[in-house]
Parts: structure tokens; C-alpha cells; sequence
């Protein structure tokens, strides 16, 4: 159901788990994430709710349009994160984030202008 796949398009079915779940069996707790999915990045930060807000890992993110940016930008601002460019810029706003590399930085991270 993501936009850009066509409908009519070859499909196979691939097992997945949220993180969070993930965390839960394998006691496993990532310090950092790099999350690149091709336009399902609010979807995994939907699946690390727990994760996000008790462990805080440091995230480098692939984004890819505007939906996908925006639902993610606020997944992470609403766990108080820092969102900024690869090059460590800040950005404030989810309308200006291009495509491309980001660090999210958990509160108390001192990274970044």
C-alpha cells in the first residue's frame, strides 16, 4: 500500500516484527538505528513507540517523500527528538526536509549547531 509500488506489480510476502517486539523477545536494546525503507520510515517509528521513549537510541534515517517525511519528523519531535541534516544542521520543520540522510538525536545529545 506504500505510493509508489504499482498495484499491478510483482508481490512477495516477507516476514516482519516491530522493534519494539523484537526488543521484548530478544532483549537485544539498539544504541543506534539506521533506518533506510524506502518510504516506510513513520511505519517503523510506529513500531518503536517503547523504544523511543525509554531507550532513546541515536537514529540515522533515509527519507523518502513528503508523507513518509512528515509522519516521521513527528514521530520522532514528539519523543523530543532532534531532527537534523547529515551534515548536522538543524531542521525545525517537516516542510523543508528533502530527500535524503538524517540524524535524529534523543534529548541531552549534544550534536549539532
Amino acid at each position: 500500500d506504500l505510493p509508489y509500488v504499482p498495484s499491478d506489480g510483482d508481490m512477495i510476502d516477507v516476514r516482519c516484527r516491530t522493534v519494539d517486539s523484537y526488543v521484548v523477545s530478544t532483549g537485544i536494546v539498539p544504541d543506534v538505528l539506521l533506518i533506510d525503507v524506502e518510504h516506510a520510515e513513520g511505519r517503523v517509528l510506529r513500531g518503536m513507540q517503547q523504544l523511543l521513549s525509554t531507550r532513546k537510541p541515536l537514529i540515522v534515517i533515509e527519507m523518502h517523500g513528503p508523507e513518509a517525511i512528515a509522519e516521521a519528523v513527528s514521530a520522532l519531535q514528539q519523543h523530543s527528538y532532534s531532527f537534523m541534516s547529515a551534515d548536522l544542521k538543524r531542521i525545525a520543520a517537516a516542510d523543508i526536509v528533502p530527500l535524503g540522510h538524517y540524524l535524529a538525536a534523543p534529548p541531552g545529545l549534544p550534536i549539532g549547531a
